[in-house]
């Protein structure tokens, strides 16, 4: 089933085969993505007001969004993914601040679980991990260094001995972000895809007074900078 081209908000549709969104905004009230792939295009958006389950794939390509409505659910049952696309420095001595958009629970998510070798948009591939304080671009699927993950969890201001180290494996609330070294493959970005399910509802990172954190978008869609920021004034 193809959506409606109506401007309405109550359909469920469930895919049987792989589907185009085209180039406009598609809002439904129900969507299942069966073993196949739902593609939305040309940046443009979807949103779901009550249901998603993903047994397929859901691709967000290029600038392209996913956005539910407030109790809209995401059902974690899902065998499939979401796959997001977001391109960092490739240098090998920059940081990038990271936050995923997808775990596979909604609660916690791991770097090595959900961070992807994105060079091939169409075959996005999990990243290799190295000991070595270099990564390695040149790689199929790229192979980055674990030397440099690291997060800033509700630490007192400005303490730098306070970051602590991490692996690919390690556990991370959903909405605490992480740093990681680019993938140095000779070029000015490296794409990477995050897949996984879909992060939803409210989500918290509790930070104490004159303490801080690195907290990162925890969705598949971009947030007003200052509505966040007045919001947690």
């Amino acid at each position: 089933m193809i959506p409606n081209t109506n401007s309405v908000d109550w359909n469920i549709v469930r895919t049987n085969h792989n589907v185009n969104s085209g180039n406009r905004t598609t809002t439904l009230l129900g969507l299942l993505v069966d073993t196949n792939t739902y593609s939305i295009t040309n940046d443009q958006s979807l949103f779901i007001t009550k249901y998603l389950n993903i047994d397929g794939t859901l691709d967000l390509v290029g600038e392209s969004q996913f956005l539910q409505n407030t109790g809209s659910v995401v059902d974690y049952t899902g065998s499939g993914s979401l796959e997001r696309d977001q391109q960092g420095a490739a240098n090998l001595f920059a940081y990038n601040y990271w936050g995923s958009p997808v775990a596979s629970n909604g609660n916690t998510y791991s770097v090595g679980g959900v961070l992807n070798d994105g060079s091939d948009v169409n075959n996005p591939q999990p990243t290799l991990w190295t000991n070595s304080a270099n990564a390695n671009g040149s790689t199929t699927p790229v192979t980055m260094s674990r030397r440099w993950l690291y997060l800033y969890e509700n630490y007192p201001e400005a303490s730098y001995a306070d970051w602590k180290l991490i692996s690919e494996a390690t556990s991370i609330p959903v909405g605490l972000g992480f740093t990681m070294k680019g993938s140095g493959n000779g070029g000015t970005n490296q794409n990477y895809t995050f897949v996984g399910q879909p992060n939803n509802g409210t989500i918290t990172s509790p930070v104490t007074a004159n303490y801080q954190a690195l907290v990162g978008n925890p969705y598949p869609s971009a947030i007003d900078a200052h509505t966040f920021i007045n919001d947690n004034s």
